[in-house]
């Protein structure tokens, strides 16, 4: 029987079926012989045999029954050993250390040497404060006072304690290095728990984040540096909107009002395009800082997000450059323009006077035309108004009609009135020319009555 439980189960079941079978038998004899079992059972020689005989058959069968399972057991327990131990092998990336409830090292996979500069040969059995230094120390117990609302000394045992007490830890952590360098690494140390679920001991996992940091302190930097230059072209470009405005305040008291108000129109349209870029790139650019602090706030920045930030930054403070510059080179044209003009002075008259001034000075160019000018004004009163704006769009007026409603005519009467109406004053003036009338786009002109 042993002999087939050896052939098809292992020796181990045959050893374990064996024992068996032997601690049954030896208990059936001190049973039989001290006359423990009851008088039927061992009657005769052949009874006690078959008795035996089927004893041996049922231990046998539940020993290999037994010894089949535990040799599944075990090999599911060492096939989840060996993928565990090929996951900590293949993890060159992070360092993983476990150790017991005394800081001695268990486990210090590839991934920690990497790192540190020791083998595992080399820690096994050590402190885990080898590589601990003692301002991390300090900072832990700080942390995890603070967490635990107690005071914990800075012991590196009073730490690992706890550590375990409140059930594991997630900060940024220095190791210190074999050859005696300081690393900054993001750390998690779990509590490791038995059977019981007691603890057992600590896992902790480490990345190694110091180019991370070092980046980070660069960004910042870089950041600070296009803040500031931001901060300088906005300042020069409100100075230059200031120049601006008191410019166009100088230029809107010109005497050629119509021409300069042209003017300020098209720098301003010339203007809007760079300035709208800049507030669009800083506006981005807010954004993108905002989302980049979230990442870095999460722990989760990828060296992808924090290249393209960079590159994102470089190219927005091209652009808000180009167009600033843009904006100070029109915004100087415009100023020397507006240093030609004139001011203008608004003061108090009569409604009829200016009235009768600006016939006056139009009737001089209508000296020599075959064309009469006429004026109405059916109530005077004080007017708080700029004379010579209003002369200058009259003589607009008025050169247009000559252009244009009386072409081919050699005769025309021009006519010019003012009415009070309540606080306002409405100034009408017509012609007696061709007119025009409303065409589709593309087709030909025709005239019509006449033209107001």
């Amino acid at each position: 029987m042993t002999m087939v439980v050896a052939w098809s189960q292992g020796r181990r079941a045959a050893y374990t079926m064996m024992v068996a079978s032997v601690a049954v038998l030896v208990g059936l004899v001190i049973a039989g012989h001290f006359e423990w079992l009851p008088p039927p059972i061992l009657r005769t020689p052949e009874q006690v045999f078959i008795t035996y005989v089927t004893t041996i058959i049922v231990v046998g069968i539940v020993a290999v029954v037994i010894a089949d399972n535990m040799k599944e057991l075990l090999f599911q327990a060492q096939h989840a050993s060996a993928q565990l131990q090929s996951m900590l092998d293949s993890a060159t990336e992070v360092a993983i250390v476990s150790m017991n409830l005394s800081g001695t090292i268990t486990l210090f996979n590839p991934g920690a040497e990497r790192l540190l500069g020791y083998s595992a040969q080399e820690m096994r059995g050590q402190f885990i404060g080898k590589f601990i230094p003692d301002e991390d120390v300090f900072a832990r117990a700080a942390h995890l006072s603070e967490v635990l609302g107690r005071k914990v000394n800075a012991t590196r045992e009073e730490v690992i304690a706890a550590t375990i007490e409140l059930g594991g830890i997630t900060r940024n952590a220095t190791y210190l290095t074999k050859d005696g360098r300081r690393v900054r690494v993001s750390l998690v140390t779990s509590v490791i728990t038995n059977e019981l679920g007691e603890p057992s001991g600590l896992l902790s996992i480490a990345r190694d984040i110091t180019a991370q940091l070092a980046a980070e302190a660069n960004l910042l930097t870089l950041n600070l540096s296009l803040e500031a230059r931001v901060s300088e072209r906005t300042e020069e470009l409100q100075r230059a909107l200031d120049d601006l405005h008191s410019a166009k305040d100088k230029l809107v008291q010109s005497e050629k009002l119509a021409s300069l108000g042209s003017l300020v129109a098209a720098v301003a349209h010339e203007l809007n395009t760079p300035i709208g870029n800049c507030i669009s790139v800083s506006s981005t650019l807010e954004s993108r800082v905002q989302a980049f602090q979230t990442s870095i706030d999460s722990g989760v920045m990828k060296r992808s997000e924090l290249a393209r930030f960079l590159q994102d930054s470089a190219n927005a403070s091209a652009i808000l450059s180009r167009n600033l510059e843009r904006s100070a080179h029109l915004i100087s044209s415009f100023r020397q323009v507006a240093a030609d003009s004139r001011a203008l002075d608004r003061r108090k008259l009569s409604l009829r006077v200016m009235l009768s001034e600006i016939v006056a000075a139009l009737s001089l160019t209508l000296r020599d035309q075959p064309y009469r000018l006429e004026y109405d004004v059916e109530d005077d009163g004080e007017l708080n108004s700029y004379p010579e704006a209003i002369g200058n769009i009259m003589a607009q007026l008025m050169e247009n009609s000559l252009a244009h409603a009386f072409r081919g005519r050699t005769s025309g009467t021009l006519h010019l009135s003012a009415e009070v109406i309540g606080d306002d004053v409405m100034i009408n003036f017509a012609d007696d020319g061709c007119g025009m009338v409303r065409r589709p786009v593309g087709a030909s002109s025709t005239h019509s009555s006449p033209h107001n």
